[in-house]
C-alpha cells in the first residue's frame, strides 16, 4: 500500500522535527498552526500538536531492496536499531521482505522494509519510497476490533 498522507498526534513537535529532519534527513516544515509536515518519499506525514494515543504508532517505510543494506548502515551510524536475539535486521518469508526497526523520540515504532516483490523505482532522493503501513498499539485487540467494526464498518 502506498499511503499519500498520514496524520498523527504528537506531544513533542520540536523533538519530532529534529528527529525526522536532522536524524533521518527528511524534508520537514512547521505550519503556522504548529503542525509538522514531513515528506517521506511519496508520503506526507503530518504531526499535529496533542496527546498521542496511549500506545505507540507503527509506521513502515518502504525502501528499494537494493538500498536496504546501505540504509541499515546509514541508520546504525545515527541511531540504535531495535534488536532481538542479537539481530537488528530480519527476513520474513510471509512478506518476502527484509526489515529493521527503530523508534522516534515519542517511542513510535518505525520500520524500514525492503519488499523483494516491489517493482517500483525510487522517485525521490534518499532511500525512502513511501509509508506503506500504519498501526496503532492497543491493549485489547478483540475489543478494539469490535469497536472499529461496529463504529466504522472496518472488517465487516
Amino acid at each position: 500500500m502506498n499511503l499519500l498522507e498520514v496524520h498523527l498526534s504528537s506531544a513533542s513537535i520540536g523533538a519530532q522535527r529534529r528527529f525526522y529532519h536532522e536524524v533521518l534527513g527528511l524534508p520537514a516544515s512547521l505550519s503556522s498552526e504548529g503542525h509538522l509536515h514531513v515528506q517521506a518519499g511519496q508520503t506526507r506525514l503530518t504531526f499535529e500538536p496533542g496527546a498521542p494515543l496511549p500506545g505507540p504508532y507503527h509506521l513502515a517505510f518502504d525502501v528499494p531492496e537494493y538500498r536496504f543494506v546501505e540504509a541499515r548502515n546509514w541508520l546504525l551510524s545515527r541511531i540504535p536499531l531495535l534488536r532481538e536475539d542479537g539481530q537488528d535486521s530480519f527476513f520474513s518469508e510471509d512478506w518476502n521482505a527484509h526489515m529493521l526497526y527503530f523508534t522516534d523520540p515519542e517511542g513510535n515504532i518505525l520500520e524500514l522494509i525492503a519488499r523483494h516483490t516491489l517493482t517500483r523505482h525510487e522517485v525521490s532522493p534518499g532511500a525512502i519510497l513511501n509509508v506503506s503501513e500504519v498501526g496503532i498499539a492497543v491493549s485489547d485487540v478483540p475489543v478494539t476490533f469490535l469497536h472499529l467494526r461496529d463504529t466504522f464498518g472496518v472488517g465487516a
